[in-house]
């Protein structure tokens, strides 16, 4: 088994901390895993992204092209990785940034659907805690649900936790209203 997961944001956003929660617990669950990230020298405002990859035997090939689960959360995020959506597994994309992409689909291009989410995670944020910066635990809530055969809810809300032991109790009800939000849709397996 390989999971190799690519998060797309900007800095300040939670992106990396959320690749390397997700990349912890993969661990903390017996897995091989690689984390790298990659941001723009200014600390909030430009690209940056975290990528994981998780292997139950020793990690040889430390590369992919393109990821089994892609989860873009601003606007350049999707617009400079948006040919690569139809040849994921999955696509998550916060559905504020839906207006980028609806133009480019054709209804009966079934390859560029198929592997499409829209989250509303920064309507999530907003409605329940009227701040942005939650929609990375929110985000990290839904990626849980849909990898809940491989990684443990118990072991990321742990991980949250010592990532941001100040702000646990708010980061723990961001994470869990994701993972709501990801137990009532309908999510096809992808690994």
């Amino acid at each position: 088994m390989r999971i190799a997961i690519k998060l797309v944001g900007i800095g300040g956003q939670g992106v990396v901390a959320t690749g390397l929660i997700l990349a912890r617990s993969f661990f903390e669950e017996g897995y091989h895993v690689l984390q790298s990230q990659t941001y723009g020298a200014a600390s909030r405002g430009s690209l940056s992204s975290a990528s994981v990859i998780v292997q139950d035997e020793p990690i040889m090939d430390f590369s992919f092209e393109i990821p089994d689960l892609l989860v873009l959360l601003s606007k350049d995020g999707v617009l400079k990785n948006r040919e690569m959506i139809p040849r994921t597994k999955m696509t998550l994309i916060d559905s504020a940034f839906d207006s980028l992409l609806r133009p480019l689909q054709q209804p009966e291009d079934e390859s560029f659907q198929a592997s499409l989410l829209w989250i509303p995670a920064s309507t999530l944020a907003m409605e329940y805690f009227e701040n942005p910066i939650m929609v990375n635990m929110i985000t990290l809530g839904v990626i849980t649900y849909i990898l809940r055969e491989k990684v443990k809810k118990e072991t990321v809300v742990r991980n949250i936790a010592r990532q941001w032991p100040k702000w646990e109790n708010r980061n723990r009800k961001g994470f869990l209203l994701g993972w709501k939000w990801g137990l009532n849709q309908n999510f096809k397996e992808i690994v």
